[in-house]
C-alpha cells in the first residue's frame, strides 16, 4: 500500500542541502526546482503554495487543506462484515483474503475519499529558467525571492494569519508578464506527470465536469464544481504600476464558507505595507518561543527548516497537518495516499515538537479537531469494535471518518491511545487545570473505557488484545497479526492507562484512579530477546531493520521509563 514518508511536507525543500547548509535561514539556493517537491515552500495552515520552474515557466502551485471530496466508501460501512468480530473470524479461519478484498483494496481501488489539489498561478513572461541566479525562502520572514540576471525580481510570501497570497514583480521584465490559471485536469484525458512520488489515479477518476476560468482587467477567477454540491474557487487580482506588478490570490470552498473573491478583496482594501506587518508581527513572535544553536551547519539549518515548516502548517484554529500538509502533489493525479490523515505516526511526530519548543498553541489546530469529531470516533467505535467508549481511525478523512487500507494500522485497536498521549503531553507543558479536567482527562478516559473492553483475562490474570500489530511489520498480510501482544500495542495500552489514572488522581478522582492502575498494573511485561533488546512481541526478535521501529514506543515516543512530573496545578 504504502511506503510511508514520515511527513511527507516535512521532506519538501530539501533537495539542495549542499548549497544551502552554509546559509542559515534560508531554503533554496541558485536555481528554481523543476518538481514540485523540491519547491520552495509557503503556508499558514489554511492555504498553500510551492514556488517552482515548470517547462522553463514560474509556477506557484496553490493549495488549500479543506480541499477534499469527502465522498464515502461504500465498503465501510456499518454492516455485518464491517466489524472487528468478523475480521477476527478470518483470522482465525485463515482466509484473511476476505478482509483484505473488503477493507484494504477499496483505499487503493476507489479515489474518494481522499484531498484534491487546487490550482496553479504561471507567470509568461519572466526571463527563462537558466536566467535565475536565485531563488530562496528566507525562514526568518517566510518570503520566497527569485532574483533574475537582467535584475527583475519576484518576491512573494504567504499571509501568516490570513488566507491570502501576495507577490510582487519588480524590474524591467514586469509589464510583459501575463498571468494564467492553470487548472487540474479532472476531465478525461488528463495529464498525468510520472514523478516518482507515489502518486494516486488520476485527477479524471473522481468524474468532475471541468470547472471554467474567467478573466477581465487583472482579475482571473476560476471556479471549480466537484461532487454532491462541493465546490471551490481560485481568485486572483493584480495590478501595473510602472514596473511594478502587484497581485493577490486565494483559494474558497463550499465546505469552509470561505469565498476567495472577498478574500482579495479584503487584502486589497488593507493595502500591501499593512499585510506584510501583520506577517512579520506573527512570524517575529513564532521564532520568540524558542531557538536553539548546535555547531554542526546541516543540523542546524535542518532543525531551523523543520521548524520554519511546522510554523507554515500548523495554526490553533486551522485542520490538523496531513500527509502533505498545504502542498498537495501538483502532477496531476490525486495526491499520495490521497493526502489524508495516518495516525500511526505521521500526525503525532509532525507535532511532537510542540512541546518541548514551547509551541503549545501550534499544537491546539491537532487537539481541537480530534476533540470536535469525538461524536465520529464514537460511532467508529461502536459500529467496528462493538464497544462503548472512543477510538480514532488510524487513517481517516478531514472530518474523521474511516478510510480502510491496511487495517491492522488503519484501523489499529490502540490508536486511539496514542493520540489521548498528547492530550495528555498538553496538559504536562501547559499546567492548565482547565485543560486537564476539560479535555485532556474526559478525552483518554473515553479511549481508556474502549480499550478496557478490547482486553481479554488471560489464565494467568493478565490483559492482553487477543490479536495484536505492530505498523507495519508484514505489511497487511494475514501474519502482520499476532497472537501475542506486541510491544507497540503494549506500550500504547500501558501509556493510555497510567497517565489516565495520573490525571484522574490529579482531579481527585480516587476510585477512577484506581481502576485504570489496577488494569495498568495486569498488562504483560514487554517482550525481549536473548541480548535483552525489545522485540517486536514474544517470541518475535526483530531480524531485519524497519521504518516504523514501532517496537521501540515504551523507550523512545512515550517514554515509560520516566515518570512525569506534574505537580504546578
Amino acid at each position: 500500500m504504502r511506503t510511508r514518508i514520515l511527513i511527507f511536507a516535512f521532506a519538501l525543500g530539501t533537495a539542495c542541502l549542499e548549497t544551502i547548509a552554509n546559509t542559515p535561514g534560508v531554503i533554496g539556493g541558485k536555481s528554481l526546482a523543476t518538481k514540485w517537491d523540491e519547491a520552495l515552500p509557503l503556508g499558514n495552515g489554511t492555504i498553500g503554495a510551492l514556488v517552482w520552474n515548470r517547462n522553463d515557466t514560474l509556477r506557484f502551485s496553490l493549495d488549500r487543506t479543506d480541499l477534499w471530496d469527502l465522498r464515502a466508501n461504500d465498503s465501510i460501512a456499518a454492516t455485518d462484515t464491517y466489524s472487528f468480530a468478523w475480521v477476527k473470524e478470518h483470522i482465525k479461519n485463515g482466509d484473511y483474503g476476505n478482509v483484505q478484498a473488503k477493507l484494504d483494496d477499496p483505499y487503493i481501488t476507489y479515489p474518494v475519499p481522499t484531498k484534491i489539489p487546487g490550482a496553479a498561478l504561471e507567470f509568461a513572461g519572466l526571463p527563462s529558467g537558466n536566467e535565475v541566479v536565485s531563488a530562496q525562502t528566507d525562514m526568518t520572514n517566510a518570503t520566497a525571492t527569485i532574483v533574475y540576471s537582467n535584475g527583475t525580481t519576484v518576491t512573494t510570501y504567504v499571509h501568516a494569519t490570513e488566507p491570502v497570497g501576495r507577490f510582487r514583480i519588480e524590474g524591467p521584465d514586469a509589464a510583459k508578464v501575463t498571468l494564467a490559471i492553470k487548472t487540474p485536469q479532472y476531465a478525461p484525458g488528463g495529464n498525468i506527470t510520472d514523478d516518482n512520488s507515489h502518486a494516486g489515479q488520476g485527477l479524471y477518476s473522481l468524474g468532475y465536469t471541468q470547472g471554467k476560468v474567467t478573466e477581465e482587467n487583472g482579475h482571473i477567477r476560476y471556479v471549480q464544481p466537484g461532487a454532491e454540491g462541493f465546490q471551490y474557487d481560485v481568485d486572483v487580482r493584480y495590478r501595473l504600476d510602472g514596473n511594478v506588478l502587484n497581485g493577490v490570490w486565494s483559494i474558497g470552498t463550499t465546505l469552509s464558507g470561505d469565498k476567495s473573491d472577498q478574500i482579495t478583496e479584503a487584502a486589497i482594501r488593507r493595502g500591501e505595507t499593512e499585510d506584510y506587518k501583520s506577517h512579520l508581527d506573527f512570524w517575529q513572535k513564532y521564532y520568540s518561543k524558542s531557538s536553539i544553536s548546535v555547531p554542526d551547519k546541516l543540523l542546524q539549518w535542518q532543525y531551523d527548516t523543520e521548524m520554519y515548516k511546522l510554523g507554515s502548517l500548523a495554526r490553533k484554529d486551522t485542520y490538523p497537518i496531513s500527509l502533505q500538509g498545504v502542498w498537495t502533489a501538483d502532477n496531476g493525479s490525486l495526491p499520495p495516499w490521497k493526502g489524508d490523515y495516518h495516525h500511526d505516526l505521521n500526525t503525532q511526530l509532525s507535532y511532537w515538537p510542540v512541546y518541548t519548543a514551547n509551541r503549545l498553541e501550534e499544537g491546539e489546530g491537532y487537539l481541537n479537531t480530534l476533540w470536535n469529531q469525538r461524536d465520529t470516533y464514537k460511532k467508529f467505535t461502536r459500529d467496528y469494535f462493538g464497544t462503548d467508549g472512543m477510538n480514532v481511525p488510524g487513517v481517516c478523512t478531514l472530518t474523521g471518518e474511516p478510510m480502510g487500507g491496511w487495517i491492522q494500522y488503519s484501523m489499529s485497536q490502540t490508536c486511539g491511545a496514542w493520540l489521548a498521549h498528547h492530550f495528555y503531553l498538553h496538559w504536562l507543558y501547559s499546567a492548565d487545570k482547565n485543560f486537564l479536567k476539560d479535555r485532556a482527562y474526559p478525552f483518554s478516559k473515553e479511549v481508556a473505557v474502549y480499550l478496557e473492553q478490547q482486553l481479554t483475562e488471560y489464565p494467568d490474570g493478565s490483559l492482553r488484545l487477543e490479536y495484536s500489530s505492530s505498523p507495519e511489520f508484514h505489511d497487511n498480510s494475514r501474519e502482520a497479526w499476532f497472537d501475542q501482544m506486541t510491544n507497540y500495542d503494549l506500550a500504547l495500552c500501558r501509556s493510555l492507562f497510567s497517565s489516565t489514572a495520573d490525571m484522574a488522581e490529579k482531579l481527585g478522582k480516587t476510585e477512577e484512579a484506581s481502576h485504570w492502575k489496577e488494569i495498568c498494573s495486569r498488562l504483560p511485561e514487554s517482550a525481549v530477546d536473548e541480548s535483552g533488546g525489545l522485540s517486536i512481541a514474544p517470541d518475535k526478535p526483530l531480524t531485519t531493520s524497519h521504518r516504523h521501529l514501532s517496537h521501540t514506543m515504551s523507550i523512545t515516543l512515550l517514554k515509560l521509563w520516566i515518570r512525569p512530573a506534574q505537580t504546578a496545578l
